[in-house]
């Protein structure tokens, strides 16, 4: 989403004349929540996709994060894991926000004790952002014997610094992602994450959208959250000693 609209249009009166503008995802910056803000005063039907915004009252669609990131630590404490760290997204997002919560949340279900795991936030959802958190949890010297990442590019960024130290996936550690990129299988080892039907999600907008411009006066106030499955694949295995 560009805040000021492309080639620096606004970004509401770009849209008069249309039914809607297209549907839109809330980042984690100034401009684009100020964008959001200006839009939702407009009137205009607009949706948030993947991300949302406290700060306003748009309806949202997007994947169940709480129920990826539980999906994740049951498939791990159920291979054995306990010194599991979550590598989080950035805490000024929903997803971000979202996943530590699952995180936390599924590892007291399972009597987890706090001590045995940790949370490392995340500079972003890039693969540098993977390789930076990896690095903070080398440099704290914690035992762990699985990561849980916020995203697959985390996991990519993490396994890739990892790999340097000598440290071998799934033999010494396991880790998950988060979206099922397209290209996560093909890894080796390929990755086991939590897929998320973008078609699903993507029709799911369009249908809150037109709802929505279909009968103004209603506007649509329950999230809608789309459900999401753990893929098992090659980087999760027994838990061994760290």
């Amino acid at each position: 989403m560009y805040p000021t609209g492309v080639g620096g249009a606004d970004p509401i009166t770009g849209w008069r004349g249309s039914d809607g503008p297209p549907s839109v995802g809330a980042e984690n910056c100034a401009p684009a929540i100020a964008a959001i803000a200006a839009i939702a005063v407009s009137g205009v039907p607009t949706v948030l996709v993947n991300r949302r915004t406290a700060r306003t009252a748009l309806p949202f669609v997007g994947a169940d994060d709480q129920r990826g990131a539980r999906l994740c630590v049951e498939h791990l404490v159920r291979s054995g894991h306990r010194d599991i760290v979550h590598l989080a997204g950035p805490s000024d997002t929903s997803t971000g926000r979202a996943r530590v919560s699952a995180f936390r949340s599924a590892l007291r279900e399972y009597e987890v004790p706090p001590r045995r795991s940790a949370v490392i936030e995340c500079s972003g959802y890039s693969e540098e952002a993977g390789i930076g958190g990896a690095q903070r949890l080398l440099d704290a010297r914690r035992s762990f014997t699985a990561i849980v990442a916020a995203n697959d590019l985390l996991a990519l960024g993490a396994m890739d610094l990892l790999a340097t130290v000598g440290l071998r996936c799934p033999a010494d550690y396991s880790i998950t992602g988060f979206n099922d990129l397209p290209f996560m299988r093909k890894l080796s080892p390929p990755l086991t994450t939590v897929h998320v039907p973008l078609t699903d999600m993507g029709a799911a907008a369009a249908r809150t959208l037109l709802a929505w411009i279909g009968t103004p006066d209603a506007v649509p106030a329950t999230p809608a959250m789309i459900p999401v499955e753990l893929v098992v694949r090659g980087t999760t295995g027994p838990a061994t000693s760290p």
